[in-house]
């Protein structure tokens, strides 16, 4: 009797603590629908008629920043302005933006969106349903419109890109009469596909954020750093392993994984494009068969962002989530020509991150997410 009276309690216990976790969370966002939407709760203290008279793209700048200084258990003090200032992301007028403006206004904003639903929600577990919910779901108000993670992505910045190569029934769609559409880009530009950062594994360990400025050199920029951590060469084997995402987004490069090679190789650092270069010399491509390889996709989310370093300063990443590459160590896959010149030593550190279990990867409760970033400066 006594046993049962103490089952009881722990699980009324249980429930109380879950109940009282979802009532916490729930202070963060208001729901419309199946929609989480994170910048329509009450913890706004700030109307949007306040908002103060800056461009979109230095406000969505300043969101990534702050989002970026704080952690799970900052304080409220901390986490109020960053709330406060999203309300007014309700307001911001994106249809008089100009296009590369407008991209890189989107970039932040998704990576915002991201980030935050990560600290107040934390990562859905490794599984591609499950993904395809939460981007679909976590949502800001933004113009007057509700925006997802999944339509900011498919709906505007791959507005004008090619059908993915997997689960395209799964991305969102806007009919035609839908007045989000003034939102979407006029045309695909390829960058977006190496900039997006979804936060797994799969993905580089920092984000770019964008300023007012040189938007264009900035994105360039930003994309030779991305294709430095992204890109790994072996010219003695004469082998390119590239990331999964671009074998599913590889037409909006071009026709051909030949195109897909020499847009890389015209937006590459020095030293990445030497690499490729000593693949091949003339520069064409031609032929790629036993030469690029793509990776798997690890969907178990990051736990710490870093700072993101210069082109060509990146340190080379092992190849740790290809499928002939599990449980071998660094010399062995050094051996068979997976790992690049001087990689063989850093991949046994990457298997015992490898061998984690689904899901278990949380944003850090003692950490900030930007680690030595408290500034929010992502561009160094």
């Amino acid at each position: 009797a006594e046993k049962k009276a103490e089952k009881k309690a722990e699980k009324k216990a249980e429930k109380e603590a879950e109940k009282e976790a979802e009532e916490a969370q729930e202070l963060h966002f208001r729901r419309v629908g199946k929609r989480k939407v994170l910048n329509g709760k009450r913890l706004a203290f700030v109307s949007p008629s306040d908002a103060p008279e800056e461009p979109p793209l230095k406000l969505s700048a300043n969101l990534l920043s702050l989002v970026m200084s704080l952690s799970r258990d900052s304080p409220q003090k901390h986490f109020a302005p960053f709330v406060d200032a999203l309300n007014f992301l309700k307001i911001v007028n994106v249809t008089e933006m100009e296009e590369l403006e407008r991209t890189a206004f989107f970039l932040n904003v998704f990576h915002t969106l991201l980030l935050h639903s990560l600290l107040v929600l934390g990562p859905p577990s490794a599984d591609v349903r499950r993904w395809s919910n939460y981007f679909q779901r976590v949502t800001y108000e933004i113009g007057g419109h509700m925006l997802s993670l999944a339509e900011i992505e498919h709906c505007i910045l791959r507005a004008k890109g090619s059908k993915p190569k997997l689960l395209w029934a799964m991305t969102p769609k806007w009919g035609h009469s839908d007045p989000r559409r003034a939102y979407a880009l006029s045309q695909a530009d390829p960058r977006v596909n190496v900039l997006l950062n979804y936060g797994s594994l799969a993905c580089p360990p920092f984000i770019a954020k964008f300023t007012c400025g040189d938007v264009d050199k900035q994105m360039n920029d930003a994309v030779a750093v991305f294709l430095d951590w992204t890109v790994r060469v072996n010219p003695p084997r004469k082998q390119i392993s590239l990331s999964k995402m671009m074998y599913w987004y590889q037409f909006d490069f071009g026709s051909s994984e030949s195109d897909l090679l020499r847009w890389i190789l015209e937006h590459a650092s020095e030293g990445l494009g030497e690499k490729l270069i000593r693949i091949d010399a003339t520069r064409r491509f031609k032929h790629t068969k036993d030469v690029v390889k793509y990776r798997l996709y690890e969907y178990t989310f990051r736990n710490n962002f870093e700072k993101m370093p210069q082109a060509g300063s990146s340190a080379p990443v092992p190849d740790y989530d290809e499928e002939a590459t599990r449980g071998l160590s660094g010399e062995a896959m050094a051996k068979k020509g997976f790992l690049s010149e001087g990689e063989e030593h850093e991949n046994d550190n990457l298997h015992r991150i490898q061998s984690t279990r689904p899901g278990s990867m949380q944003i850090p409760r003692e950490r900030s997410l930007s680690r030595s970033l408290s500034s929010g400066n992502l561009n160094g």
